[in-house]
């Protein structure tokens, strides 16, 4: 094998992962459809770059050119190429988020292959979940967990929906539009995004407006002896009044409409005009915050990355780009014994999470813990 590790999706995140595992030592080759994308890659990271055709054709020839393959690519089409590099016999890292009902097929496929992978490596999911199973193994268990994660422009107010796009806009836009979950009762329900919103002071950070999101993923089956879990995305105040208008003219609606002959998804389009309107602006943060609570004490895991001038970086990028790399990396140091890793697992295991909580902070990114009787 040629390479340590192929990036497979040259776009933000890819970008970022692409230089946190070069800083580790890593030799990297770029894949993508893209070649705008890849001369990136070659310019400002000095890495090899491969150009393929869209779909999964392309992937079997990826198969004895790298130890590992990260992938970034967007939410509408990992599912399908995460599947198959997993029933392939790949080693693969994934940002993305795949189906969490089907955790147990891809074991069986990892079993069958022998391939073997680590799933929702970004920020959230990702570090949030590691973040989770930390605080239920800390406090042994939880009577309540709830996670308020977001990316957020450093200067909101001059802008449309007071924000900026600095990740994928389709994912951006598709949390407003589908049902969430959430854990009442020891009940699975289902909601409305905005049917659970509210204001929320970070430690150290301004004041939030929030609404409910669809990200606890494999918490649903991994910790569902936890009576309460909800997980939430942060806003600037303000911003959800304007993107429910969005969502109330139908602008992020996912049945086609006929314009003039086209058929045309409103949400892609919109995903399209933020791309162009409100990806200019790098300076970024992305806050996240793990709020664990057991009997009469509340503890809270919080980590914020903001843009990086220097590394021309946004803080996005960086919070889940650097995720993935780092738990890519653990991957391909064997620290993992499972076919199919999810990221609390790292957090639930106490020397795992030690050695999670010395990569990232080598990567740059920095987790806090207080705790407080309530």
């Amino acid at each position: 094998m040629g390479y340590d590790v192929c990036i497979l999706g040259a776009g933000r995140i890819g970008y970022a992962a692409a230089y946190d595992f070069k800083k580790l030592g890593y030799k990297i080759l770029a894949v993508d459809i893209n070649e705008n994308q890849l001369k990136r890659f070659e310019e400002n990271l000095d890495v090899d770059t491969m150009k393929i055709e869209p779909g999964i054709e392309s992937l079997p020839k990826l198969k004895d050119m790298s130890r590992l393959i990260a992938s970034s690519l967007p939410i509408d089409i990992s599912r399908e190429y995460v599947e198959y590099l997993i029933g392939n016999g790949f080693t693969v890292v994934d940002v993305s988020s795949v189906s969490e009902d089907k955790i147990s097929y891809y074991e069986k496929l990892a079993r069958e292959s022998g391939g073997k992978a680590f799933l929702y490596a970004g920020v959230a999911p990702g570090m949030a979940q590691t973040l989770a199973g930390a605080l239920y193994s800390e406090l042994e268990g939880l009577d309540k967990l709830e996670i308020y994660v977001g990316g957020l422009p450093l200067e909101p107010e001059d802008k449309p929906l007071k924000t900026n796009v600095t990740w994928n806009p389709l994912g951006f836009l598709w949390q407003y539009n589908i049902t969430c979950r959430k854990v009442v009762d020891g009940e699975v329900v289902g909601m409305d995004p905005f049917e659970d919103t509210g204001v929320i002071s970070l430690p150290g950070e301004d004041e939030y407006e929030y609404f409910l999101s669809d990200g606890l993923r494999t918490l649903l089956y991994t910790l569902k002896d936890v009576p309460y879990m909800a997980e939430y995305t942060l806003r600037v105040k303000g911003h959800l009044k304007e993107v429910r208008l969005l969502r109330d003219l139908g602008l992020i609606d996912l049945e086609p409409i006929d314009v003039d002959g086209c058929k045309v998804i409103p949400l892609k389009y919109t995903a399209k005009i933020l791309d162009k309107r409100l990806s200019k602006d790098p300076r970024d943060k992305t806050l996240l915050a793990v709020y664990g609570y057991s009997g009469d004490v509340k503890s809270i895991y919080y980590s914020y990355t903001y843009y990086n001038e220097e590394l021309g970086l946004t803080g996005m990028q960086m919070a889940t780009g650097f995720n993935l790399a780092r738990y890519g990396h653990m991957l391909l140091e064997g620290l993992f014994e499972w076919d199919i890793t999810l990221p609390e697992y790292v957090g639930l295991d106490r020397e795992l999470f030690r050695r999670y909580l010395r990569e990232v902070e080598d990567a740059g990114l920095k987790i806090y813990r207080v705790e407080e009787r309530i």
